[in-house]
């Protein structure tokens, strides 16, 4: 199984990021997909991992935030915007997210606030590579919805997915998700603003 591989489930390369354990990659690869969904992958990857290092306080962290994130990654809901590509979308879906596309909707050249006003309705966190929606939120004051926004990241679709995917694994960045916030994902950070902008004490 070649490291591109692991990295498409994200608990994988959760784990071989966080654990700098050499031989969780070799536990790894056993983890071929075989036909399996990616929740039934995962689950299969967490109790290899528990029987591989049952001692390690660090895999064991490991493991109980992506059973965490598995139980919470039900709820949310996602809406992509036009400034990315519909296979992000089909990906997300594909990982047990409840996502669409705006052009599912008819809304590919609809304005921002008709996009935010969507988002609303139905409860879904707007993803974006325009930061013209952050802008927006500043200049109206909104709470909501939750944004997150890819930044240089050139367009790479499974690399926007492989980063969005490692990064809702953290229990803060879904937390801040559900609160109301901007998420801005870049390749080597991730920066978190609270909504409304402007708030006290922010």
């Amino acid at each position: 199984m070649s490291i591109i591989s692991r990295l498409r489930n994200p608990f994988i390369a959760a784990a071989l990021a966080g654990s700098a354990v050499i031989g969780i990659a070799l536990a790894c690869g056993g983890c071929e997909n075989g036909g399996k969904d990616d929740r039934q992958e995962q689950r299969d990857a967490i109790q290899l991992l528990e029987q591989r290092y049952p001692d390690s306080p660090r895999i064991r962290a490991i493991l109980e935030e992506q059973k965490s994130y598995s139980a919470e990654r039900g709820g949310m809901k996602f809406l992509i915007d036009n400034a990315l590509s519909p296979i992000l979308s089909d990906h997300l879906t594909q990982a047990g997210y409840d996502c669409v596309h705006v052009r599912d909707y008819g809304l590919a050249s609809a304005p921002d606030a008709t996009i935010f006003e969507r988002a609303a309705a139905e409860d879904r966190i707007l993803v974006s590579a325009d930061t013209d929606f952050g802008t927006l939120l500043a200049e109206t004051g909104w709470s909501g919805p939750s944004v997150i926004l890819f930044r240089r990241t050139f367009g790479n679709r499974l690399f926007e997915f492989e980063l969005l995917s490692t990064v809702l694994l953290s229990k803060q960045v879904r937390d801040a998700l559900t609160r109301g916030s901007i998420v801005v994902i870049e390749p080597k950070k991730v920066r978190i603003k609270s909504l409304p902008i402007g708030a006290e004490g922010e």
